[in-house]
């Protein structure tokens, strides 16, 4: 997996201040999702990257940076400035 976003995919660049975030409430936050039981249904089949990092648990926090891509599915990212 790189750290690019492909050109025909849902992507968007938001501001976040810095910090350790709950997965489940920031994929919501971010419109990667519809609700908190989808955000779990995609951490639970792998569907969600941080950076180049598999996020596999639902409860341990996110680190926001900038620069950071957070990938939710196939084809939707979210780029941290």
């Amino acid at each position: 997996w790189t750290n690019t976003i492909p050109p025909r995919c849902f992507r968007r660049s938001t501001r976040w201040a810095a910090g350790a975030y709950d997965p489940l409430e920031l994929l919501l936050r971010l419109n990667l999702v519809k609700s908190k039981s989808a955000a779990r249904r995609l951490i639970r089949g792998h569907a969600v990257r941080v950076g180049d990092k598999l996020l596999d648990n639902e409860t341990s926090p996110i680190t926001i940076t900038s620069g950071l891509i957070i990938k939710a599915g196939k084809f939707k990212f979210v780029k941290i400035k």
